[in-house]
């Protein structure tokens, strides 16, 4: 597909897009990208749709327009690639209708984000209001759910927003997922209007609880995708601290802070995993020395099956801990995609064990974590459906296994 910041033609009226509808990407052909469906497709009396497109987080050489998707977010090598998304089935896909209002961002009475986020003075946040059903349609958190949910998929499901149990979220994880949805909008200006709300987290005022855990984790991914590692790393640390002073790596966590509902406690659980995950990446990339969690007690049960997750509906929790992955327990096809990204993570910490042991004959633990990495590899299930070339159908979970694996 011709790169729409060259030229070839002489400038028209309309701004070539960065997007394209499948119909027009598969033939090659340029796309205006219109809604709900493009001029070639209502011509030809074609179906349009849309799926996300990898090309699109890549580098360009040439000038953007302002226009365009802000192609730096995700970018930095292809490691960091772990931390972008792919879209949901069509059944959660954002209405086109709500996004064409979206022209100008929202005024927010918020003051200014410092430069420096990890050091800056936070006021005390505005008074809580209440969170409303429609938050579910909010077009900013479809494109959290969307584009980001699938790779890091520990935050209530979507659906749950939309029952009484959205009244137990507090107002800046709906601003840290308005935030992150805002880097799928192609009008950039939206990143920077839902940056400070997202940025409250780190209030002195804020409660430390789960939620905070879980705040300051997603600000560590993102921090990471737009390349301020130490940010991220301070951020993490930050996480895995409270995570370990609030006692999230029991089991009795998540059934003490429920309130009830097996859906909360099944994203206390994917919390935990989820840090225990991003804590090895992040470690891997810097000095290998802090991977804390790999080394640290838990019995957090592995969590349930993605499907199960997102459908919101009662959870039986899993009976299988990390103990059992230790213990070389054989994971199979009834093994959620979440357990076996969590088991690379745990085979990448006995790589870095390895590479800082100061022991002089090391050839036998090489060998043993060879033959783990190989027998891994091959109980990975396929990360994509062989019978479709949609990016959708790729299960983001055994991705990021399969890539964490070759590492």
């Amino acid at each position: 597909m011709q790169d729409p910041t060259t030229p070839s033609k002489p400038p028209s009226s309309r701004q070539p897009s960065s997007l394209a509808c499948v119909s027009c990407r598969r033939r090659h052909l340029k796309c205006d990208a219109l809604l709900p469906a493009c001029t070639r497709c209502q011509s030809t009396e074609s179906e349009c749709r849309y799926v996300r497109s990898r090309r699109g987080l890549r580098t360009k050489p040439t000038n953007q327009s302002p226009q365009r998707f802000d192609e730096q977010m995700l970018t930095a090598d292809d490691f960091a690639t772990w931390l972008n998304a792919t879209t949901l089935a069509t059944d959660l896909e954002a209405d086109p209708v709500l996004l064409h209002g979206l022209e100008t961002p929202p005024v927010w009475d918020i003051p200014c984000l410092q430069e420096d986020t990890t050091t800056a003075t936070w006021h005390e946040p505005e008074p809580v209001t209440t969170i409303t059903p429609e938050i579910a349609y909010d077009p900013m958190v479809q494109l959290y759910y969307q584009n980001f949910h699938r790779s890091h998929p520990f935050l209530i499901p979507r659906k749950v927003l939309h029952s009484p149990l959205r009244h137990r979220i507090p107002p800046y994880i709906t601003g840290i997922m308005r935030y992150i949805g805002a880097h799928y909008y192609p009008e950039v200006r939206f990143k920077e209007e839902f940056r400070p709300a997202a940025y409250t987290v780190l209030s002195d005022v804020t409660p430390r609880d789960g939620f905070k855990v879980q705040g300051l984790l997603l600000l560590a991914i993102i921090e990471h995708a737009h390349g301020q590692e130490e940010n991220a790393h301070l951020k993490i640390q930050m996480a895995i601290d409270l995570a370990l002073e609030l006692g999230m790596n029991r089991a009795s966590f998540a059934l003490i802070n429920s309130e009830g509902s097996s859906v909360l406690a099944e994203s206390w659980r994917r919390t935990f995993w989820e840090l225990y995950v991003v804590n090895g990446l992040l470690a891997a990339m810097r000095d290998q020395s802090s991977y804390r969690l790999f080394s640290n007690k838990a019995d957090v049960r592995l969590p349930c099956a993605e499907e199960i997750y997102n459908s919101a509906s009662e959870i039986t929790p899993n009976t299988r801990t990390l103990d059992d992955l230790k213990q070389s327990w054989s994971l199979d096809q009834c093994s959620s995609s979440f357990t076996y990204r969590i088991e690379a993570a745990q085979n990448l910490g006995l790589v870095m064990e390895v590479n800082r042991s100061l022991d002089i004959d090391l050839e036998a633990r090489v060998e043993t974590v060879d033959a783990t990495l190989v027998s891994s590899l091959m109980q990975i299930p396929s990360s994509q459906d062989s019978t479709s070339i949609d990016n959708s159908s790729i299960d983001e979970m055994l991705f990021q296994a399969e890539m964490i694996t070759y590492l």
